[in-house]
């Protein structure tokens, strides 16, 4: 006995999952905010150093 499978792939799954996909991707870059330079993200790693340094209880 032999069973077949009729496996109909509708095109409306492939946009949804475009469509999704994209919309995850949105809401990654809304919530990631804009990118940093390199001067920015280099002030911000001195910062963190300098704040972590004194709030260490080390002068």
């Amino acid at each position: 006995m032999h069973a077949h499978i009729n496996v109909h792939f509708d095109h409306n799954h492939d946009r949804l999952f475009s469509r999704i996909s994209r919309d995850l991707g949105a809401a990654y870059d809304w919530l990631a905010g804009p990118g940093m330079s390199g001067q920015e993200r280099m002030s911000r790693e001195l910062a963190e150093a300098r704040n972590g340094k004194y709030s260490n209880g080390a002068v």
